[in-house]
């Protein structure tokens, strides 16, 4: 199973729980003080996860998305056996959540028993799209599409032209991207081999999924055979963005982003920049935000030397793509020499957040925001209040989301000072100044001393927005 980078964090830190089981929230944001009103927080389970879950293993949830105040959907996995695992995908309708159903169609396509939704994206209250892979044989994967029109889900189907392309058996979708109903792209890789992998990005047209392509111009860049199309961004119908990695020769791996114009996929390109930037062997974007078409934002990281490793920003500006900066700030930060970007959310061309995590010694980790405002990258912060959360010394921030310029919310995850409990945090942006961390209000009850990981965020409007992470004890949502 191939999996995004930023999603191996989660399951790394959701490993550490005991008993971790799915979580989604919902938050409302005071913006006179840039904190959580817990007063309007109320924890429920999460309808219909129970009865679906009877394998031996947690769920757990990856990808929430919010078209408008209380019309969301989110998606993720559950077991039914040992080691055997279907996907979910839940809704909020109306500010009420439904029951977590299966999605319809995946057991049919999962004939090995190892399903999962990694990414959803709703363009409307009712219209949505996920998709994510599934197990045809030991080993073996398949990459899945599915939609939600007026609030039904149709049947998962396999990616139209992907088992032409992975004649490896490994094919997975990172992120779907929608503009717009029935308007969506979506981008991951697939398996050439057992040992190769290449990028591919599919487009949906009037409710339509098309054929997937290798991202145009990857294969003359992978050398190395190891491409993946980890993030993608659509601003409007047919205007999009994706960004990953490829490797060059053996061990090196390079930065690349890709425009979509008018409908049609151009060449992908090494980020202008990050080779005078990458002396190391390792430089990836994980997470790309367009505000507009051709007015993007991209963060990532790079080396600097062996398990060394900065982070960096990139623009595109009316269609251009600028050079990557290391994130103002963020080498003082970094004294242990291991930064990344994981989130980028725009609110407008040139008006974006990031978030991630930086090293202070070799085992210890602290979470950072940094802002752009009006197209300038300004200095990367230590998120405030987390060193006073972060007892474990180990600290990130694994979501953004803006609703609007200067105004976003971020979730993230610290551990105790133990290292083996994770504590799930959420820290708001009101008008251009970040507030401090703080555990998300009533979790810690739930999760009766058991870990909680916070895995997503999706802001409608500066005072709301859903947080989906797990917890402890059992499944629940904040409303």
């Amino acid at each position: 199973m191939l999996i995004d980078v930023r999603v191996r964090r989660i399951i790394a830190l959701t490993i550490l729980a005991t008993s971790a089981m799915i979580a989604l929230g919902f938050v409302q944001i005071s913006p006179a003080s840039a904190s959580l009103n817990a007063t309007k927080v109320r924890a429920i389970e999460i309808p219909g996860i129970a009865a679906l879950n009877t394998g031996s293993s947690s769920p757990s949830v990856f990808s929430v998305s919010c078209a408008s105040a209380g019309n969301c959907g989110a998606d993720g996995q559950y077991a039914v056996g040992t080691n055997q695992y279907e996907a979910f995908v839940v809704n909020e309708v109306g500010g009420t959540w439904g029951r977590a159903v299966e999605i319809p169609g995946i057991a049919a396509l999962n004939t090995g028993r190892d399903a999962v939704a990694f990414s959803v994206s709703c363009a409307s209250a009712g219209n949505c799209s996920a998709g994510g892979e599934y197990s045809v044989g030991t080993n073996q994967n398949e990459a899945f599409v599915v939609n939600e029109v007026g609030g039904t889900w149709g049947r998962a189907i396999e990616i139209p032209g992907i088992a032409a392309l992975n004649t490896g058996k490994d094919a997975n979708v990172d992120s779907v991207s929608c503009a717009s109903a029935g308007n969506c792209s979506a981008g991951g890789e697939y398996a050439i081999r057992k040992s190769g992998q290449e990028a591919f990005v599919v487009n949906e047209v009037g409710g339509k999924w098309g054929r997937a392509i290798e991202v145009p111009g990857t294969a003359t860049l992978n050398g190395g055979r190891d491409a993946v199309a980890l993030s993608v961004s659509c601003a409007s119908a047919a205007n999009c963005s994706a960004v990953g990695r490829y490797r060059v020769g053996k061990s090196k791996d390079n930065a690349f982003v890709v425009n979509e114009v008018g409908g049609k996929w151009g060449r992908a390109i090494e980020v202008p920049g990050t080779a005078a930037l990458n002396r190391g062997e390792f430089a990836s974007v994980d997470s790309v935000s367009c505000a507009s078409a051709g007015n993007c934002s991209a963060g990532g990281e790079y080396s600097v030397g062996t398990n060394q490793n900065e982070a960096f920003v990139v623009n595109e500006v009316g269609g251009t793509w600028g050079r990557a900066i290391e994130i103002p700030g963020i080498a003082a930060l970094n004294t242990g020499k291991d930064a990344n970007v994981d989130s980028v959310s725009c609110a407008s061309a040139g008006n974006c957040s990031a978030g991630g995590e930086y090293a202070i010694r070799k085992s210890g980790q602290e979470a950072f925001v940094v802002n752009e405002v009006g197209g300038k990258w300004g200095r990367a912060i230590e998120v405030p209040g987390t060193a006073a959360l972060n007892r474990g010394e180990f600290a990130s921030v694994d979501s953004v989301s803006c609703a609007s310029a200067g105004n976003c919310s971020a979730g993230g995850n610290e551990s105790n000072k133990t290292g083996f409990l994770a504590r799930a945090f959420v820290v708001n942006e009101v008008g251009g100044k970040w507030g401090r961390a703080i555990e998300i209000p009533g979790i810690a009850t739930l999760a009766a001393g058991g870990s909680t990981v916070m895995s997503s965020v999706s802001c409608v409007s500066s005072v709301r927005c859903i947080f989906v992470g797990d917890y402890g004890v059992n499944l629940f949502a904040t409303q």
